[in-house]
């Protein structure tokens, strides 16, 4: 009686080679891509999350009916924002820094005011942006902060 050879379920070694290779491939057109993305997403993000920050400083100042002053610290790549009870430090991401603003201060009044109009300045230090910077304004009457791009 002859036995009867039955294929255990698999993959080839050509198969996983195919895989392999197709995985090589796609990897080396996204890393790339990626790479190149990254310094547009933190610059971008730097000036958003600054720019929500802003008006949730407004906000509060509004409904906490106080004064929320917001410092800006240039060479250290950040600000803080103090409210009624606290303060947040929030930094920069990697990569993007302030420029042109030193140590200022800007203050929302319990109407929502700034007390002066401001334009605060953010760029990218990264070769591979052409569009590399950020400019957000607050106008004092409104205290609303608006993000565009250059300077």
């Amino acid at each position: 009686m002859m036995k009867r050879i039955v294929r255990e379920g698999g993959f080839t070694l050509l198969e996983l080679l195919v895989v392999v290779s197709i995985i090589a491939i796609s990897t080396s057109i996204a890393v790339p891509t990626f790479i190149s993305w990254a310094p547009k997403f933190r610059l971008n993000s730097a000036a958003d999350n600054l720019e929500k920050n802003l008006m949730l400083a407004r906000i509060s100042a509004i409904s906490q009916n106080s004064n929320v002053i917001v410092n800006f610290f240039e060479s250290q790549r950040k600000y803080t924002v103090t409210y009624k009870d606290k303060t947040e430090i929030i930094e920069l991401p990697e990569g993007t820094h302030f420029s042109g603003i030193g140590t200022s201060t800007l203050t929302f009044n319990k109407i929502g005011q700034a007390d002066s109009n401001m334009e605060i300045k953010i760029y990218s230090d990264s070769n591979k942006l052409t569009d590399k910077k950020r400019k957000i304004t607050v106008r004092a009457v409104t205290g609303i902060a608006r993000v565009s791009r250059g300077w």
